[in-house]
């Protein structure tokens, strides 16, 4: 199971992550996304997922998962690299819908996390 403490004050999420357009790491505030901050305890650099937008282009890009969960196992570059548990965490990281509030969100992303054997934490 990894491990991955999330930091509040350094998470894309929501309107924000729909500002900028979401990414691991955005070049322009210097967060992460929820997957961006479990690439990085997994083990890729700031250089490797800054402007990357998902788990299968880090894995397209510099041949780095996060959990194999991530990806889809047929994997094949001329398809979406993404599981649907992938794109389930990118929706909830990112939603703008007004029903999602901070603790459902939070909520939602330690049990998808959970299914990735992802085991998320918050901070601050």
């Amino acid at each position: 199971m990894l491990k991955v403490v999330i930091d509040r004050t350094k998470w894309l999420r929501g309107e924000e992550a729909n500002q900028f357009g979401s990414s691991l790491l955005c070049p322009h505030s210097g967060k992460y996304c929820c997957l961006g901050f479990a690439a990085k305890e997994a083990g890729a650099t700031d250089d490797e997922i800054r402007d990357l937008s998902t788990p299968g282009a880090l894995w397209l890009t510099v041949g780095k998962t996060i959990t194999e969960s991530l990806l889809r196992s047929d994997r094949d570059e001329s398809k979406e690299m993404n599981s649907n548990l992938s794109e389930a965490l990118m929706e909830i990281n990112d939603s703008t819908d007004p029903d999602v509030d901070a603790a459902f969100r939070e909520a939602e992303v330690i049990r998808l996390g959970l299914e990735a054997g992802i085991e998320f934490s918050f901070v601050n």
